[in-house]
Parts: structure tokens; C-alpha cells; sequence
């Protein structure tokens, strides 16, 4: 049974997705853009899509969204 968090997690964009764990995870912008190979614009761009599809207001709100419907990102490394 999906809740209403789940639902809007699903309708991210993968790239969404992944940009979404790395600022979860306390990344910049400018290492997110490294680790996926966009330019940190994209991922302000991307940041600012996922904020608004969420529902929350900003990158803060959206990493404790991602650890809510994620659960705790992996270990890497």
C-alpha cells in the first residue's frame, strides 16, 4: 500500500531521483554535477523541479522527504 509520499517520490524523473539522494546525502551542488556529469545549473534546475513536484520548500525539507519514502541511503565507498 503506497502512502501519499510514495506516490509523489514515483513521479520524480530518475535524474530527479538521483539528484534528489545526493542532496539527501549533504551533497552540493557542485558535487552532485560531478558524480552525475551535468553542470551545476542542471542540478539547480533538477533541484528546483523535485522541490516543487514534493510539495516542500526547500533542499532541506526535500532530503528529509527522500529519508522518509528511501529510508537511509547506502554507504558508499
Amino acid at each position: 500500500q503506497e502512502g501519499p509520499r510514495q506516490t509523489l517520490y514515483h513521479r520524480l524523473t530518475k535524474r530527479e531521483k538521483q539528484v534528489l539522494k545526493l542532496v539527501a546525502q549533504g551533497e552540493s551542488n557542485k558535487a552532485v554535477a560531478s558524480q552525475l556529469g551535468i553542470t551545476e545549473h542542471t542540478v539547480k534546475l533538477h533541484v528546483h523541479n523535485l522541490v516543487n513536484k514534493i510539495g516542500v520548500s526547500n533542499r532541506t525539507a526535500a532530503a528529509s522527504f527522500y529519508f522518509e519514502v528511501a529510508g537511509q541511503p547506502e554507504r558508499s565507498g
